[in-house]
């Protein structure tokens, strides 16, 4: 399958290459585009191969180890129809299988407003919604992990101006879920649907879509059902912010007789030139069907980030997320990193202890060009007694992590 998809798209490129001399090539913020002399058409082509490797060190757990392995083999085409429509097919082949990735189609014909519908990512979290490719740190936060919806078949509407973002988003469940095949006597039940919604203010700001210097805050709401072949369980549970250990020791297991689960998160991000600094909180609850407690959870994290050389990130007014890195004239950026992190899935009155977690990651990213990156990151997990993997490991742990990416981008 891998051979098909990657000699089909090499075919397709070559036969552009070949085809007209109205078609230009060019690579920008790490991609390689074709446009048409018109203007109606792009194609755009979107490569990532992320090598993960490091050492893992427990004191309570020394059986635990570490994992070299690709974080990311992605391949994807993206593409701009007739100016006002869009479209992304894209493929992940991570551990020697083909995960579906952004599979969508947008309309951009409306000044300021993009209506999107396919496989992609819900208007939920900076942090959530920021490409892979320009991550801060190699993984997101605990938090982020634990309530992010990931992507979702479903339609999103955003609109946008200088000062400020809004999206809108209706999902139901991945594109891998089918609640039809009946195997292991799983019924499941129809799809169910969930919605978020995510607003950002812009009190300060440059009036680009290349922002360097920018004040973004943001609130999120989101309802989620379990997916449909769940039946009514549900589940969260997070790593210690690295594949390299990859072990969930955050963990609530199994709750069934699910209703739905809600979470509330306020965002805040301040860009100035080399600086920045990012936060969020959120809070969730999980609500069943049987009357039992409601399950009451929370995290935030901090973190931010300064270029020791070139201009820093930018910033894209109309996502409301975080941007390339650009390094001027042929020259390399680095960039020093620091990341606190917390999350609680304790709750003792819903009888449910899924283990706490405060982790602190340093981190240093040497940029050198527009598509070669190196990662390094160093973390420190403090773990109380239940953060277990619902079992699977020993409690109130520590963990030290040294780890480090090879990350190509084309």
């Amino acid at each position: 399958m891998k051979a098909i998809v990657i000699s089909s798209i090499l075919v397709m490129l070559s036969t552009l290459a070949h085809s007209s001399s109205s078609i230009k090539g060019e690579f920008k913020d790490s991609y390689m585009i074709f446009n048409s002399a018109d203007g109606n058409y792009q194609f755009k082509l979107d490569g990532r191969i992320m090598l993960d490797f490091g050492t893992v060190d427990s004191d309570e757990n020394p059986d635990i180890i570490a994992d070299t392995d690709f974080r990311r083999l992605r391949l994807s085409i993206k593409t701009m129809l007739f100016k006002d429509w869009a479209a992304e097919f894209d493929l992940d082949f991570e551990g020697n299988e083909v995960d579906t990735k952004d599979m969508w189609l947008s309309y951009m014909g409306i000044d300021n407003w993009n209506f999107k519908i396919g496989h992609h990512k819900p208007n939920f979290s900076i942090a959530e919604v920021t490409t892979s490719r320009w991550y801060t740190f190699m993984e997101v936060p605990t938090a982020v992990e634990m309530y992010g919806p990931s992507r979702r078949i479903g339609v999103s509407a955003n609109h946008w101006q200088s000062g400020f973002f809004a999206g809108l988003s209706i999902f139901g469940d991945e594109a891998d879920v089918n609640a039809s095949d009946l195997e292991d006597d799983n019924d499941g039940v129809s799809e169910r649907f969930g919605y978020s919604f995510r607003a950002a203010i812009r009190p300060f700001n440059f009036n680009s879509n290349d922002a360097k210097r920018v004040l973004h805050l943001a609130i999120n709401h989101m309802l989620n059902k379990p997916q449909s072949e769940d039946e009514d369980e549900f589940r969260l549970r997070s790593r210690l912010e690295s594949k390299v250990g990859d072990y969930r020791f955050l963990d609530t297991g199994n709750m069934g007789n699910v209703d739905d689960s809600t979470v509330n998160g306020i965002e805040v991000l301040y860009l100035h030139d080399n600086w920045f600094v990012q936060s969020e909180y959120f809070s969730s609850e999980v609500s069943f069907t049987n009357g039992d407690p409601s399950f009451d959870s929370t995290g935030y994290y901090v973190q931010g980030s300064y270029f020791l050389t070139g201009s820093g990130r930018s910033y894209g007014f109309d996502d409301a997320e975080l941007g390339a890195v650009k390094p001027a004239n042929g020259q390399s950026d680095m960039e020093i990193a620091l990341r606190y992190s917390v999350s609680d899935l304790d709750d003792s009155g819903a009888g449910i202890l899924g283990g706490q977690s405060d982790i602190i990651t340093l981190g240093f990213n040497w940029y050198l060009n527009t598509n070669i990156v190196i990662r390094t990151n160093y973390i420190m997990a403090d773990l109380n007694e239940n953060a277990d993997g619902d079992g699977d490991f020993v409690g109130n742990d520590k963990v030290n992590m040294l780890t480090a990416r090879v990350q190509v981008m084309f």
